[in-house]
């Protein structure tokens, strides 16, 4: 026989039915356990609230971790499918030769052709007995292609290395194309030559003080591709323009103009332009402007008054 006592005020008159108690005294309910021991009844969903609450607890942070989880695996499907996309366009540039696209597009260089480039001939070399330089003969001679082709954009010599380099340039459409010939300054035998093109308006991923000529570019592209807004210009016009071509000495840092494209015969092409500035070194700056998209358009041709002769192009975005 075992004797109860409350908890509360120390009476033994417990009645029991079952497993549940109440004390006669102050009416104060039990659980019975096992051990015959009583258990207060607010205790015991004390106890259970609290093992319940530390269940909704574990589940929560289980939830919020599969969560977690689930945005972690999002995250990283989207970084490797757009890694997989990078990827990919990567391997698309990397199939476009600059020289094979230079040759492809040879012919909107000046009078360049296929034909000519490939008419030219590697020189033979040989060695001087006393002096022991190499001479280059028997090769072909840079007059001769400058007479099919036209002067280059720029023809740097360097006379005490008995060495030179023709560079012809062209911008036309998205493309930006250079054929580049390296010959002999004394007897005007070509050594090597080679063509490249790439993207005109491209700018790559500029970061810090190059963010200046993305925005150069971007203006440029944004103007090239709204030029027929103006009234007599048009993008194949202006591609069509070749400034004057430079010889430049290394030696001296001399530079002399060959003229290419006279004004005198693109001016019956064109609208009036907005401005016309005449400057004392005897160069006219012309400029034609347009509104677009709130944008102000503006092309520039810079001539020598007395030849005619163009020695500048440029498209850019007026500031305000």
């Amino acid at each position: 026989m075992y004797q109860l006592t409350c908890k509360n005020c120390g009476s033994n008159d417990i009645k029991v039915s079952g497993n549940s108690a109440v004390c006669s005294y102050c009416s104060t309910k039990y659980f019975l356990s096992k051990n015959n021991e009583l258990i207060d009844r607010n205790f015991k969903n004390m106890m259970l609230n609290s093992v319940l609450g530390k269940v909704s607890l574990i589940v929560a942070v289980v939830a919020i971790s599969l969560s977690l989880f689930s945005v972690f695996l999002v995250k990283t499907e989207n970084k490797a499918q757009q890694k997989a996309s990078i990827n990919t366009q990567q391997d698309k540039i990397q199939f476009i030769n600059p020289a094979e696209l230079g040759y492809e597009n040879i012919n909107k260089v000046g009078n360049w052709s296929k034909s000519i480039y490939d008419s030219i001939q590697r020189p033979v070399t040989k060695a001087d007995e006393q002096t022991k330089q190499i001479e280059y003969i028997a090769g072909t001679n840079i007059d001769e292609i400058i007479k099919q082709v036209g002067f280059p954009t720029t023809n740097e010599i360097t006379p005490s290395l008995n060495f030179a380099v023709a560079v012809w340039r062209k911008e036309v459409g998205d493309l930006r194309i250079g054929i580049t010939i390296l010959y002999d300054y004394r007897t005007n035998i070509i050594k090597d030559s080679m063509i490249n093109a790439n993207e005109r308006f491209g700018t790559g991923e500029a970061k810090g003080p190059s963010m200046d000529l993305t925005r150069y570019i971007l203006d440029q592209k944004f103007v090239y591709d709204h030029i027929e807004n103006i009234k007599g210009w048009s993008g194949s016009l202006y591609d069509s323009i070749t400034p004057r071509g430079i010889i430049k000495n290394r030696d001296t840092d001399i530079e002399t103009y060959v003229g290419v494209d006279l004004f005198s015969n693109l001016e019956p092409k064109l609208s009036k332009p907005k401005t016309i500035i005449e400057h004392s070194n005897g160069e006219t700056s012309i400029f034609w402007e347009k509104k677009v998209d709130g944008k102000t358009i503006q092309v520039e041709i810079d001539y020598l008054k007395d030849s005619s002769v163009i020695i500048y192009k440029g498209l850019r975005i007026k500031e305000n």
